[in-house]
C-alpha cells in the first residue's frame, strides 16, 4: 500500500512539473524593417542600438548578405505563470571565421539577455551595420534558460546573385 502511495505521489509530481514546463514558441522568422536609436559601440566594436518599430518584411530563413539587413525571430515563452518573467540567454553562433572587427579579437559567439513575461512576444534580431559583420553561411540563434536549451532557429546568410 505504501508503494502505491509513493508511486501515486511521484505521478502527481511529474504531472505538475510537466504542466509548468517552459516552452519557447517561434512565431515568425525572417527579415525586418527597424528604426535604430541610442547607438553605441561595445568594447568589441559591435554597434548596439535600441530597436524600435520592428516590422516583418519577409518570412524566410535565407538572408541576404548585405549591409542594413535586419533578421531574426519574434518569439514567446509559455508555461511560466501569469506574473513571472523568465531569464533567457540568446546565443548567436556565427559561421567561421566569425566577426573580424578591425584591431580586435575574432568573435564567434554573441550573447544577449531577455526577461520575457508570460506570453509576451519578444524580438531577437541582428542587423548588419559594418562590412566585417556580413558573413555568409549558417547562423544559429539559440535560446537558453540556465542549462536548458529551449529552442533554436537557423538562418542561411547568402550573397545576393547579380
Amino acid at each position: 500500500m505504501r508503494l502505491v502511495q509513493v508511486l501515486l505521489a511521484l505521478g502527481l509530481l511529474a504531472s505538475v512539473g510537466s504542466a509548468s514546463a517552459q516552452t519557447l514558441e517561434i512565431l515568425e522568422a525572417g527579415t525586418y524593417t527597424v528604426d535604430k536609436g541610442n547607438c553605441v559601440r561595445d568594447p568589441r566594436g559591435i554597434l548596439l542600438c535600441d530597436r524600435l518599430g520592428l516590422t516583418l518584411n519577409h518570412r524566410t530563413r535565407d538572408v541576404p548578405a548585405a549591409l542594413n539587413i535586419e533578421f531574426g525571430v519574434r518569439y514567446r515563452i509559455t508555461g511560466i505563470g501569469a506574473d513571472r518573467a523568465l531569464p533567457i540567454r540568446r546565443v548567436w553562433r556565427l559561421p567561421a571565421p566569425g566577426f573580424l572587427p578591425p584591431g580586435k579579437p575574432a568573435i564567434g559567439i554573441l550573447e544577449r539577455f531577455d526577461r520575457p513575461r508570460a506570453d509576451q512576444t519578444v524580438h531577437a534580431t541582428y542587423g548588419f551595420d559594418d562590412d566585417w559583420e556580413v558573413i555568409p553561411g549558417e547562423w544559429v540563434l539559440e535560446f537558453w534558460h540556465g542549462q536548458d536549451k529551449l529552442g533554436e532557429q537557423r538562418f542561411h546568410v547568402v550573397r545576393p546573385t547579380s
